[in-house]
C-alpha cells in the first residue's frame, strides 16, 4: 500500500499507550510529539489508564494540551493489561493503529518507518532496544537479554505489544481481543498473534523501526530475567496445546531440553553464553511446570 496515495481521511494514525503510574509516559508523549511522520499524516494519542482510579486523567490531559497532542484518555481499570488493550482496541478509530509501552521512547522516524513497511501486511513489529546505565553487569549489557526483536516468522509464537503496527479491520473482521484471564500473567499479546496468524495475517518485521526502553535497576537481574523466561515458556506450552500436543511428550522434550540447558551452563566459562542458556532452561522449565499442571506465574500480579 502506497502512503502517498492514500485519501486525505485515511491518514490518521492511533498510537495506543497503556499505562500503570509511570511517569516515564511524559518521556513517551514528548517522543511521539517529535514524530516526522510522512506528509498528511497525522496521529491521535489513545490512553488506556489501568489504575483502580482514573487520578492522572488531569495530569496527562494537561501534559498532552501543553504538547498539543490530540489524546484520548480512557479509564480502565484495574491492573490487568489486557483489559487496557482491549480497550485501545475498542476506542481506535482509524485504520492502522500502533502500539508503544509507557516505559518507550520512540525515535523520530518511528512511525513512518513503520507506515512505510506496510505493503500487504496486516501487522508490522520494529525493535524494542534495551538502554543500560552503567551499574549494570557487563554480561548482561554484551548478552542483551532485555531488547526485543522479532522476525515476520516468530510472529506467531513470540509477539510483544512493545513496538507493533496493527490493521484494525482485520483485527475487527476476525473478532480478535487480548485475552483478559492472561491480563496479570503476562503473554497475552503473544497469544493474540497467534491468533492473528490463525486468521491467515501476514506479518512483516523492520529492523529500522526503533523505540528505546530504559532497563531499569528492578530488571537489571538474572532473577528478574529467569521468572520473564519462565513464565514465557508457560506460555509457550498453551500455544502447544493448541497444535494438540500430548501433555507427556510436551513434558518429556520440555525436561531433556532442563537438563541440557542446566549442564551446559554449568559447564560453561563465559558468562554471557551461562546466562544464555540458564535463561533458555528458565524457558524450558516454564513448558515443563505448566506440562505437569503448575499454575500461571503472574508477573504483573
Amino acid at each position: 500500500m502506497n502512503i502517498t496515495n492514500e485519501a486525505a481521511s485515511d491518514r490518521t494514525l492511533d498510537v495506543c499507550i497503556c499505562t500503570y503510574r509511570r511517569a516515564s509516559i511524559e518521556d513517551t508523549l514528548r517522543s511521539i510529539k517529535q514524530q516526522a511522520l510522512p506528509h498528511g499524516w497525522r496521529t491521535r494519542v489513545v490512553i488506556a489508564d489501568n489504575d483502580a482510579t482514573p487520578r492522572r486523567q488531569d495530569e496527562l490531559e494537561r501534559l498532552s494540551e501543553a504538547l498539543m497532542l490530540d489524546m484520548l484518555y480512557i479509564h480502565a481499570p484495574e491492573r490487568n493489561i489486557s483489559r487496557a488493550r482491549n480497550a485501545c482496541l475498542a476506542h481506535a478509530r482509524s485504520r492502522w493503529i500502533a502500539l508503544i509501552d509507557d516505559d518507550e521512547v520512540a525515535r523520530p522516524d518511528w512511525l513512518a518507518r513503520l507506515l512505510d513497511a506496510r505493503g500487504p501486511a496486516h501487522c508490522v513489529f520494529g525493535v524494542a532496544k534495551a538502554i543500560y546505565d552503567r551499574a549494570t553487569p557487563e554480561w548482561m549489557v554484551k548478552g542483551d537479554f532485555h531488547s526485543h526483536t522479532i522476525s515476520a516468522r516468530e510472529a506467531q509464537s513470540n509477539g510483544s505489544t512493545c513496538n507493533v503496527m496493527l490493521d484494525r479491520k482485520f483485527i475487527e473482521d476476525n473478532g480478535l481481543r487480548f485475552r483478559e484471564d492472561l491480563g496479570r500473567v503476562g503473554g497475552e499479546d503473544t497469544m493474540f498473534f497467534n491468533d492473528m496468524a490463525r486468521c491467515g495475517a501476514v506479518f512483516h518485521f523492520v529492523p529500522e523501526a526503533i523505540v528505546e526502553e530504559q532497563v531499569v535497576p528492578a530488571r537489571a537481574t538474572i532473577r528478574w530475567l529467569a521468572l520473564r523466561r519462565y513464565r514465557s515458556g508457560q506460555i509457550h506450552f498453551l500455544l502447544l496445546r493448541r497444535e494438540n500436543r500430548h501433555r507427556l511428550i510436551i513434558a518429556a522434550g520440555a525436561l531433556a531440553k532442563v537438563v541440557y540447558c542446566g549442564l551446559a551452563a554449568l559447564l560453561s566459562f563465559n558468562k554471557v553464553d551461562r546466562a544464555a542458556r540458564t535463561l533458555r532452561g528458565s524457558l524450558h522449565l516454564g513448558v515443563l511446570a505448566s506440562s505437569v499442571g503448575a499454575g500461571l506465574y503472574e508477573e504483573y500480579s
